[in-house]
């Protein structure tokens, strides 16, 4: 027979697994629509360029990154912090030659997924922000947005994306 000591021990070791794996959970669903960008991507803008993206994803501890390689040749990390909001990251773009960007914010609303700047205005004294439309799990349209009072936005560039497979494990050189 146990006493009342050992079955509140034998409780509460039962019950972490349960709550480690409740918290693993919530903290998963925070990143999985970061895993949407995962995989091999065919870029086209208005003006015919078209590009290869492969984003390499994964989540390390509290930290998600994405590796991002065009056209077979590295353009940097892009690493994603979640803040205390549901549906908002914190975000620092890193350059292959280990040069990094100002924070910027990510604001994920169902499928519209905006990327903007801290209050940061360039020296024409614009603000920017790109605006990522999700069509389906395998295509993106893309705008590249200014403004001049963060309020009225007007589109320099816009293009689309195309996942053409969901598996980037390796660099490809386009031919």
């Amino acid at each position: 027979m146990l006493g009342i000591g050992a079955l509140r021990t034998i409780c509460i070791a039962a019950m972490v697994p349960l709550a480690w794996g409740i918290a693993t959970q919530r903290a998963d669903s925070t990143y999985a629509p970061l895993l949407r960008y995962q995989g091999i991507w065919h870029m086209g803008n208005a003006g015919g360029v078209s590009e290869e993206l492969v984003n390499r994803c994964n989540r390390i501890g509290r930290y998600f990154a994405c590796e991002q390689t065009v056209d077979g040749k590295l353009e940097g990390l892009v690493v994603y912090i979640p803040a205390k909001v549901s549906g908002h990251y914190y975000t620092q773009a890193i350059t292959a030659e280990g040069r990094a960007s100002g924070r910027s914010e990510l604001t994920i609303d169902g499928e519209t997924w905006i990327y903007s700047g801290t209050g940061e205005k360039d020296e024409q004294g614009f603000s920017h922000r790109t605006v990522n439309i999700f069509n389906g799990e395998d295509r993106i349209h893309y705008e590249q947005q200014r403004s001049s009072d963060d309020k009225t936005w007007t589109t320099t560039s816009s293009g689309d994306e195309v996942r053409v497979s969901k598996t980037a494990s390796a660099p490809r050189k386009r031919q």
